[in-house]
């Protein structure tokens, strides 16, 4: 045996060499290295190249939510389209998105049908509902078409809520000259807390109209989160 080492000592001294040179670790074909092969929590930032990690350089499912830290990655790493819906993002304070955004909801009514002689008639009749903790900048647009017949005469309309009474304080009054249609059309805007209103076009006439069929009254109900204009 000590022959043998002896006749092979100049081969053992390169060997111990070799192995110094290579700080004492053993050299790797390419394409050799295997995840077994890696020490765990050994591959660091300067390990990796930019833009290096991806679907192609690494195998699927390996790189999870505990292998990376907390707020490092930025936007323009994250695939969107893989993002799911954040949890109750359809609604704001319990209110649903429709009931946040700008709305406009318009009907009408035959005015000749709606409108009582010498009484407050609250024609075209909506409700609305302000969502506990919140307050709607509300505007009611409304347009009366009226035919009195052979006999003019006036008549009184405003945007109303409950009473009705008119958000202005102040009715519109226009003469209907007779045998002839007339239209009038007046707006009033109002902020409105929690709780459900009945939002209408109040008309007042002196006399019964005359029953046409196409004279009409419209109301049409704009309302806005006021958390919302506050934002913009």
């Amino acid at each position: 045996m000590i022959s043998y080492i002896r006749r092979n000592l100049v081969a053992f001294v390169a060997l111990f060499i070799a192995i110094i040179s290579f700080g004492g670790t053993a050299a790797y074909a390419a394409n050799t290295i295997r995840s077994s092969d890696i020490v765990d929590g050994q591959v660091m930032n300067q390990d990796l190249a930019d833009n290096s990690v991806g679907t192609h350089k690494i195998q699927d499912h390996s790189v999870r939510g505990v292998d990376i830290k907390d707020n490092s990655l930025g936007g323009a790493q994250i695939k969107e389209s893989t993002l799911g819906q954040v949890p109750n993002a359809k609604t704001i304070g319990g209110a649903t998105f429709s009931e946040l955004q700008s709305t406009n909801i318009a009907f009408h009514q035959e005015t000749d049908v709606c409108a009582r002689p010498g009484i407050w008639s609250p024609c075209v009749l909506l409700h609305l509902t302000v969502p506990a903790g919140h307050q709607y900048m509300v505007t009611v647009t409304s347009s009366v078409t009226a035919f009195p017949g052979a006999t003019g005469q006036d008549i009184a309309f405003c945007p109303a809520t409950d009473g009705p009474t008119c958000i202005s304080g102040i009715p519109e009054v226009v003469t209907l000259p007779a045998n002839q249609f007339t239209n009038a059309t007046t707006a009033a805007s109002k902020v409105l807390g929690a709780g459900t209103y009945a939002i209408s076009t109040a008309v007042k006439v002196q006399n019964a109209l005359f029953v046409t069929g196409n004279a009409n009254t419209s109301t049409t109900l704009s309302y806005e989160d006021v958390a919302l204009l506050k934002q913009s």
